[in-house]
């Protein structure tokens, strides 16, 4: 029996359903493959891309920079206070500032202050770990925060001590080279080696 209009008009349905979408299908191109263009980032969205990775860089970099201008820091010091070493790390205007070890603003203030070391503490070694920077939005400043552990000697009764105390710095780009604003050393015992913190918290090494 042939078959009815209806029974043909459901093949034909059937048949629309399983066959491959054609070439103009809105999200497939001439051969039936998938077009993903559509999933692709624009080239303004490639180009904030880019713009966001090399801001991520440069922050990276900048945090990499402080650390290495702590490192400096601390090699200056345990070489001797190298007056002219520290003071390049500095602004014009910038502090150290030590609470009952004394404050010193401006290079010039500074440099009497690192010349004079020496003859308060023959020998340094400053450690400094835990370091925490955390840079300003625009990138131009930072703060960073480290523990100190600091073995030395005193010049006067050529002592063994040691220190530990926590720094609290704001550094700044100047010239595009980041520098010292405010070093702040917070001070949690300056012991004789011999008789620890327990017994003698601070020393007088003043000279």
């Amino acid at each position: 029996m042939p078959p009815s209009a209806r029974d043909r008009s459901t093949s034909a349905t059937a048949w629309r359903s399983s066959a491959p979408r054609c070439a103009w299908d809105s999200d497939r191109g001439a051969t039936g493959a998938r077009n993903d263009h559509a999933s692709l980032p624009s080239a303004f969205e490639r180009g904030n891309a880019v713009i966001d990775t090399a801001e991520r860089l440069q922050r990276v970099e900048s945090i990499e920079q402080i650390r290495r201008l702590k490192a400096l820091y601390c090699d200056y010091c345990d070489e001797g206070y190298d007056a002219d070493g520290l003071c390049s790390l500095f602004t014009e205007d910038g502090v150290w500032d030590g609470g009952s070890l004394g404050r010193f603003e401006g290079r010039e203030r500074l440099r009497r202050f690192f010349e004079n070391m020496p003859n308060v503490l023959s020998f340094a070694i400053h450690h400094v770990t835990n370091s925490s920077i955390v840079l300003d939005d625009d990138g131009q400043a930072a703060e960073g925060r480290w523990y100190l552990l600091q073995m030395a000697t005193t010049k006067r009764e050529n002592r063994a001590v040691w220190l530990t105390g926590r720094y609290v710095d704001r550094v700044v780009l100047d010239e595009g080279s980041w520098k010292f604003r405010h070093v702040s050393l917070t001070a949690r015992f300056f012991s004789p080696y011999d008789e620890g913190w327990a017994e003698t918290p601070f020393l007088d090494v003043t000279a």
